[in-house]
C-alpha cells in the first residue's frame, strides 16, 4: 500500500503520527502522507496482525477517525441547531 501511495503521490513520505499501540496479535498506528514542502495530503490509520513476529496482513484506512471528528461535528450541529431557530418573518 505504501508503495502504492507513493506511486500515487511522487515526491511525498509517509509519516508516523503517533506511538504504536500493540495488542494481541495486532498493532495499530496513524500515519500522514506528506509533500516535499511538508504539507499533509492525507492522514489515516492502519491496523496490522502479526503472527510471533512476523507481519501478515495490513488493512488501512484514510481520514480522520470518528474521535477526531467529534468536535468539528459537535461544532458544526451546534450551529445549525443556532441555525435552525432564527426566525423568518
Amino acid at each position: 500500500m505504501a508503495a502504492a501511495g507513493q506511486a500515487q503521490f511522487p515526491g511525498h513520505a509517509f509519516r508516523r503520527t503517533g506511538e504504536i499501540d500493540a495488542h494481541h496479535g495486532f498493532a495499530r498506528y496513524s500515519w500522514e502522507l506528506v509533500a516535499a514542502d511538508g504539507n499533509v495530503t492525507i492522514g489515516g490509520m492502519d491496523v496490522a496482525e502479526l503472527d510471533a513476529s512476523r507481519l501478515r496482513r495490513v488493512v488501512g484506512f484514510f481520514g480522520a477517525s470518528s474521535m477526531e471528528r467529534l468536535p468539528t461535528e459537535i461544532a458544526m450541529t451546534e450551529n445549525m441547531r443556532r441555525f435552525k431557530s432564527i426566525p423568518v418573518e
